[in-house]
């Protein structure tokens, strides 16, 4: 009986310890860092060996998107894969996050050359909530004129309040594959809080 016992307890001590084992400060796995927007709290993960750059060590194209976006995150290995967050304002109440995607494709559609973008398409487009929001998640493929560089990205649109938080994940298109498994996890985490 009392190794039966004495069995039970270092089985539960086990079971324990190894829990404890992958644990970090934000609960997660240690091969991430979490990103967290000082001034919205607004945070999502990413991994640890991905570059928060500086505009000094980026091309002119990333610079661009540097200007406009609150963070830029670049792949180690791949800086064409990068996840950036842009959050817009409206002047009164954020339209609705399908409605702000379908005005992003009809923006594509028309005026797509002269921003240097052509043969968008959409490939799926999801709806579900983030805490109490409505949201709404975009894949889609689009080509840079000027390089004729085919990329394939996850767009993540959370409209709240005035805001509305635009969580971007892009990959060349002949990596796709091995990066969407990595965008999945940034976006599932995204949080408001």
């Amino acid at each position: 009986m009392k190794k039966c016992l004495l069995a039970l307890l270092l089985i539960c001590l086990i079971v324990f310890l190894s829990g404890c084992e992958n644990s970090n400060t934000n609960g997660t796995n240690p091969d991430w860092k979490r990103y967290v927007h000082k001034e919205t709290g607004v945070s999502f993960l990413y991994p640890k060996t991905w570059k928060i750059p500086s505009t000094n060590e980026v091309s002119d194209e990333i610079k661009s998107l540097i200007s406009q976006a609150e963070v830029i995150i670049l792949a180690e290995d791949n800086p064409g894969a990068n996840v950036n967050l842009i959050i817009t304002k409206s002047p009164l109440l954020a339209p609705g996050a399908v409605e702000q995607v379908e005005a992003t494709e009809s923006m594509y559609e028309f005026f797509g050359d002269q921003m240097g973008v052509k043969n968008y398409r959409r490939i799926d487009l999801q709806e579900y909530t983030v805490g109490k929001f409505n949201v709404a998640l975009l894949k889609y493929e689009l080509t840079l004129a000027q390089a004729d560089y085919t990329v394939i990205g996850k767009q993540l649109y959370v409209p709240v309040g005035q805001n509305t938080y635009i969580l971007t994940c892009t990959a060349p298109k002949e990596v796709w594959g091995d990066y969407e498994p990595i965008f999945d996890v940034i976006i599932k985490s995204f949080s408001l809080e």
